[in-house]
């Protein structure tokens, strides 16, 4: 609630205009907020509508903010609570290697380097935030699915 209003106040007492900049200040200490639903929002910038969800990322249960990927199991029509996310931890956040592993079939997937993702970026002032344009294309729902396992 305390984002919300902060929101608010921005546009309305403050006559702030840029919204994007309004909201990547505003939701950057959102992660309760987010450990619960991503926040999809739509504005117009620079004169062109754009579509944008901001999400967590925060492996084991979810990463790049995206509430859901595809399983790469043949046949595997898991929910997203069946998947996992495994980190390989490195001092650059760029360079933080993830694999997706599911509960229900036993697939994992092959590391996948967070520097190589180009669609999804963090949000202003918290690498655990992430924003991606609406909606995440199948493509790239199945960016794990699409990375053979490599030990």
């Amino acid at each position: 609630m305390s984002e919300m209003i902060d929101i608010m106040a921005r546009v309305t007492a403050k006559q702030q205009r840029d919204i994007w900049t309004i909201l990547e200040r505003c939701l950057k200490g959102a992660e309760v907020l987010l450990q619960y639903s991503a926040v999809t929002v739509i504005f117009k910038h620079y004169g062109k509508v754009e579509v944008r969800e901001i999400g967590l990322h925060d492996p084991p249960s979810r990463v790049f903010g995206v509430n859901s990927f595809y399983c790469g199991g043949a046949n595997c029509h898991t929910q997203a609570m069946e998947l996992r996310y495994h980190t390989k931890s490195h001092d650059n956040p760029m360079k933080e290697k993830l694999r997706q592993t599911c509960r229900q079939c036993g697939t994992r997937s092959g590391w996948v380097t967070v520097g190589d993702i180009d669609w999804s970026k963090p949000l202003f002032g918290n690498r655990r935030i992430c924003w991606h344009d609406y909606p995440v294309t199948n493509a790239q729902r199945s960016l794990f699915a699409m990375t053979p396992a490599h030990n």
